[in-house]
């Protein structure tokens, strides 16, 4: 078997249909997933797959290294994330470590440290953790669709119902915004709150060119609660498989005068469950045994918490201990 991690060498229709047959296989293994950011110098994506001798697909992983704009800061916050876990045809652990030594070996000079997040599936933990790889437990929250929308409303709770009326009644509107939208206001929404937490945001190019070509594959929504023109709320949805999977969210100031945030939630579970998905995943919900008002506001919508791992591994540990001084702790733990 053998690495390939020139795009121009990898069959994009083999990879896609790898992906796509997998019972685990998620958009963060796509080819639309790499493309939406393969041209971004500060949040760029990687790709690392292995075929057979006979190119066979027999793994695939995406990783995107992300860095800050500003030159210190930039030093300090040089990170490799994988929003899915590697995958390997028939869970192949020699698949694995082949995939795990490339990209480590890419990796370690290159960014501080290395996470692999949404793991449900930890058949890999004994290979990571021979990489010294270190596991931490993570919640997520997953709406189930498959049934009709009344049974869900009546696992939404009262308050949040309540909420909802309370915004139609005040004439806040949900909206899909196509491909052709400006999503400049989106982007502004979202930045502003991560810049308000402290945490690090996506840069406007993204919004730009990534996410109208995600939309235009049908591969993303984005939801919008809006006041007549003025955009109060907004959720950016990934669509794949039968899997909802809500990548960010963002509410103005205003979007709590106007319970925007409630309805907006509701409207967004409607629509999916309409496109014929079966699961609406959160996208996490905060660490176990630690007070989380994010997570709060997200399991009372019906949806179930659950267990799932991320996985870390320092290639520079005195820098991340001093990046954590530099950039602040929640910006690294939190990216």
């Amino acid at each position: 078997m053998k690495l390939i991690s020139d795009i121009q060498s990898i069959d994009l229709y083999a990879w896609a249909d790898f992906v796509e047959k997998h019972p685990e296989g998620r958009f963060f293994h796509s080819p639309e997933y790499y493309r939406a950011f393969c041209e971004e110098p500060f949040a760029k994506s990687y790709v690392f797959a292995v075929v057979s001798d006979t190119n066979e697909f027999l793994g695939i992983s995406l990783v995107l290294i992300y860095k800050e704009a500003s030159l210190l800061k930039r030093y300090f916050s040089r990170r490799a994330i994988a929003m899915a876990p590697p995958l390997c045809k028939d869970n192949s652990a020699t698949v694995l470590r082949f995939l795990l030594d490339a990209q480590i070996n890419f990796l370690k000079s290159k960014v501080i440290y290395y996470e692999i997040r949404n793991c449900q599936n930890n058949w890999f933990n004994n290979s990571l953790q021979q990489l010294n790889f270190h596991q931490f437990e993570h919640l997520n929250n997953v709406v189930d669709l498959k049934t009709n929308f009344s049974a869900l409303s009546k696992k939404i709770i009262p308050t949040a119902r309540g909420k909802a009326r309370k915004a139609l009644r005040k004439e806040v509107e949900v909206k899909v915004l196509p491909s052709t939208a400006d999503l400049s206001s989106v982007c502004q929404l979202v930045t502003s709150l991560y810049r308000k937490l402290g945490l690090p945001y996506l840069p406007k190019s993204v919004y730009n060119k990534g996410f109208i070509q995600l939309i235009e594959d049908e591969k993303l929504v984005v939801l919008g609660a809006f006041l007549d023109k003025h955009l109060l709320s907004v959720m950016l949805t990934v669509c794949y498989k039968n899997e909802a999977y809500s990548w960010y969210m963002a509410g103005s100031t205003q979007s709590k005068q106007y319970s925007a945030n409630d309805l907006l939630v509701i409207e967004t579970l409607r629509y999916t469950q309409g496109m014929g998905l079966t699961d609406f995943n959160w996208g996490g919900a905060g660490v176990p045994g630690k007070s989380y008002g994010v997570r709060n506001f997200k399991e009372k919508f019906g949806g179930k918490t659950i267990l799932e791992y991320r996985y870390i591994k320092l290639f520079q540990p005195n820098l991340y201990r001093l990046g954590k001084m530099v950039i602040g702790k929640g910006r690294r733990d939190k990216s």
